[in-house]
């Protein structure tokens, strides 16, 4: 794994970045700006472009700018989605001056760049009211999916927009995922190969795992939410398939330190509303986790994350992390397939469980066993 820096600044608070990669396999990163964590005294939306894999950035440029937060509120969270050739569409959420980020006046904005992300026209009003750290996605027939959170009466819900005209208007919601038991937020998409939708989502309840919401009509309705073997999720996860078929979700584990985990399912996992109790019975594990890093700072933040799969196959990650910095900052890693697991592409986790059926069955067997012996033992 190779770790380098994409911009650090000693006065200035980095956070929320995200990637995209473009056709001509230029990377784009865009993040927030700010002075603390929360968007105040000002906030600024801004991008960096790596023209050579992400060994090196170029200088910075400010999308958006807002100056005073006391006057005109803040950007929040930028997301990206790549939307073919040079195209980029970017989102963020806004929130007014002075309140929190669950108020219902919050506000999401549109951008789109035609040059690989040089540069962007005006910001575009989504309609989109109410709810915050939105995410991108785009479906195998090129709908856009926008899902965003938001608390009403203390009860978090995940919400669904869609545009079939690449971003310049939406329409919705549609209620992807709702529970007074569970905190579900920030959420991201995936779709399987047989088109099948997979919401994973943040919990901050029991933050015991993350939950997902599976839908099979490309986002109309939502079975759910189901528990989930990513564990401790605490920060946004961000999920694509890799080329090999498998899934992979980078996500924020724990407060304090924040870890920054690499998670792998196959996708009969991800579609499994009961792939926690299934994979209990499973002799090869259908899931893989990795420890990408952790931030070792008295005051640690971060591991909200962006990443792309490169052409070599090479996993290349963003995400923002306080450490050994005075402030938050973007760092990147550059991760082979040999840093998480020694196989080769899709086997361990896509490996048939039924060449072990006979170990299994004797295994089971030894177990009733066992229990009828103890039965007998406690008779006596």
């Amino acid at each position: 794994m190779i770790k380098s820096i994409v911009s650090l600044e000693p006065d200035v608070y980095k956070m929320l970045p995200d990637l995209a990669m473009c056709d001509d396999g230029s990377l784009v990163c865009v993040y927030r700006e700010s002075l603390v964590h929360g968007r105040w005294p000002f906030s600024k939306i801004v991008r960096q472009i790596s023209r050579d894999g992400g060994r090196n950035w170029g200088q910075k440029s400010v999308v958006a700018e807002i100056s005073n937060s006391d006057k005109e509120g803040g950007w929040n969270t930028p997301r990206l989605l790549h939307l073919g050739g040079q195209r980029l569409l970017m989102v963020c959420d806004w929130g007014p001056p002075r309140e929190n980020e669950t108020t219902p006046n919050s506000e999401t904005y549109s951008w789109h760049s035609e040059d690989g992300g040089e540069s962007w026209g005006a910001s575009a009003d989504t309609g989109i009211k109410g709810v915050i750290c939105p995410t991108l996605f785009e479906t195998k027939s090129g709908k856009i999916l926008l899902a965003a959170c938001g608390a009403e009466d203390s009860v978090w819900s995940v919400d669904l927009w869609s545009s079939t005209d690449q971003g310049a208007s939406w329409e919705g919601p549609v209620r992807i995922s709702s529970s007074p038991e569970l905190e579900l937020n920030e959420c991201t998409l995936v779709q399987l190969d047989d088109g099948t939708l997979i919401c994973y989502m943040r919990e901050d309840k029991e933050q015991r795992c993350a939950y997902k919401s599976i839908s099979t009509d490309e986002g109309q309705t939502w079975g759910g939410p189901y528990p989930t073997n990513i564990l401790v999720c605490v920060g946004r996860p961000d999920a694509r398939v890799l080329r090999s078929g498998e899934v992979v979700i980078f996500y924020g584990m724990g407060w304090a330190p924040r870890l920054l985990v690499l998670h792998a399912e196959s996708q009969q996992s991800a579609a499994d509303p009961a792939c926690v109790e299934n994979a209990k019975k499973h002799i090869a594990a259908d899931h893989r986790r990795f420890f990408v890093d952790h931030d070792r700072s008295i005051h640690p933040d971060g591991a909200y994350s962006g990443w792309v799969q490169l052409p070599n196959g090479d996993l290349y990650v963003v995400q923002y992390i306080v450490d050994d910095a005075p402030m938050a900052h973007i760092r990147s890693y550059r991760i082979s397939r040999e840093d998480w697991i020694l196989c080769p592409e899709g086997e361990i986790i896509s490996i048939d469980t039924s060449r072990y059926k006979e170990a299994l069955d004797h295994e089971l067997a030894l177990e009733a066993s066992e229990a009828r012996f103890s039965k007998r033992a406690a008779g006596s």
